[in-house]
């Protein structure tokens, strides 16, 4: 199947592939259905999935695969309610729609809107930038999570005036960093146990 689009084309970042205007886009513009494999998994999470509801997730196609996050992003996703011929639910269609008019050789973007619990460092350099790739309700559980924890004071009691003890101290680890995109851990201080790293929630939402 083509994956052509008439307003999109694919090209090259800093950083991998994002996805450009081939012409002017008015604000408002139905740009294209979001393609790609349906998967029926709960926990299934990538960088580039997309929660259909349910368990329910959409691994996209290109070129809608390589949309980049921005905080102040001039796309948005859009869900549209679709049932099979018999009546029954079908796993939702995914559109991407211009919120700004975009001119020819701009870069589209979205909000990923990610959890705190898949969260990286972001780089996008807009005026509103969070800071970190996650959903704007889950910013202040991120903040707050990198706080470094302040090291527990600890008395030290000598047995006679005579003796000295020496109050041992502990520092508080903070590994800092982010994970790069690819990447399948959160940052340090963010992380979950052990046992969930293997599939960080790191998916956007079902779009409105």
């Amino acid at each position: 199947m083509s994956t052509a689009n008439p307003w999109v084309i694919v090209g090259q970042v800093s950083f991998g592939k994002g996805v450009f205007a081939r012409k002017p886009i008015p604000k408002g513009t139905d740009i294209g259905q979001v393609l790609g494999k349906i998967i029926d998994d709960p926990d299934y999470a990538s960088p580039y999935c997309i929660d259909l509801g349910n368990s329910m997730s959409l691994e996209p196609r290109a070129p809608f695969r390589f949309l980049n996050h921005r905080c102040e992003p001039n796309c948005a996703l859009h869900s549209h309610d679709v049932v099979y011929e018999d009546g029954s639910p079908a796993p939702s269609e995914i559109r991407l729609e211009s919120l700004t008019d975009i001119p020819e050789g701009a870069e589209l973007t979205i909000d990923y809107q990610w959890s705190a619990e898949g969260a990286i460092k972001c780089l996008c350099g807009s005026d509103q930038c969070r800071g970190w790739v996650v959903a704007i309700e889950d910013l202040p559980k991120l903040l707050k999570s990198q706080k470094p924890k302040r090291p527990r004071p600890t008395s030290a009691k000598s047995p006679s005036a005579k003796s000295n003890s020496t109050a041992s101290t502990s520092r508080a680890s903070n590994s800092g960093g982010a994970a790069a995109k690819e990447s399948k851990s959160a940052t340090a201080t963010a992380r979950k146990p052990a046992s969930s790293l293997e599939k960080p929630k790191r998916k956007s939402p079902k779009p409105r």
